[in-house]
């Protein structure tokens, strides 16, 4: 759960986004809030949550003026693009195909973002500006180990390669992977990068973050400047 003044930063900048009538995914929020508080860390996982509940919430969407369609993105999976009633969502510029109907913002409203469970594939920057923060998500399995691997061409994407040291933290409900040192949490272990540039998780790492663990348990993977975030699907 994040503090309460990363809470109202989040509020405040959906209000500026629906005020301005724009078209936006969850990720589109935590980028902003990046630009705008580079001192702070700011994980996506905790921004979609609000964000979440601010659109389930009828009194944050009292006029009933924004609607949010499951999309399919140009880098891969599925994500709720949120934008005004009645304006396209594929104007959204990683928005490629709907995957359901517009659906009004409010508490009778149960899709869930992210609904690409049992893909595989490499996490894939889309973005043609060369901009690192950008949205890349992926799903992979354990291995019969419970282990999960993260791949060489995911880790590049956080600058770490053979011999260098990836730090992993836990949070609930997530397992963080980065390339430097967390700022606000002591309880992080340095793991060396494998020879074949692999990142290999044990089990008691999910175990930490009150994750589901075991033999082929399936995890989301959201990678974002230097952190690569893992959770549950």
């Amino acid at each position: 759960m994040c503090d309460a003044m990363l809470e109202q930063k989040i509020r405040d900048k959906l209000w500026d986004m629906v005020r301005n009538t724009e078209t936006f995914t969850a990720f589109d929020v935590t980028k902003a809030l990046r630009a705008e508080n580079p001192n702070m860390s700011i994980l996506h996982y905790e921004v979609r949550t609000v964000v979440h509940d601010m659109f389930n919430n009828e009194e944050f969407f009292d006029g009933g003026d924004y609607q949010r369609t499951l999309v399919k993105l140009k880098c891969g999976p599925n994500a709720l693009v949120f934008h005004p009633d009645g304006f396209d969502p594929l104007d959204h510029p990683e928005a490629d195909v709907p995957m359901s109907s517009a659906l009004p913002c409010g508490p009778s409203v149960t899709t869930d973002d992210d609904d690409d469970t049992g893909v595989i594939q490499p996490l894939i920057d889309n973005d043609d500006d060369d901009d690192d923060d950008t949205c890349v998500y992926a799903q992979y399995p354990a291995d019969n180990r419970g282990r999960l691997c993260i791949r060489k061409e995911d880790l590049k994407g956080i600058d770490l390669v053979y011999g260098d040291t990836a730090y992993v933290s836990v949070e609930k409900g997530v397992v963080l992977v980065s390339s430097k040192k967390p700022m606000d949490n002591s309880n992080y272990q340095g793991l060396l990068i494998d020879k074949d540039g692999c990142l290999r998780l044990s089990p008691h790492w999910f175990r930490e973050a009150v994750l589901r663990h075991g033999s082929k348990e399936w995890y989301r993977i959201t990678r974002s400047e230097d952190v690569i975030e893992i959770e549950g699907v």
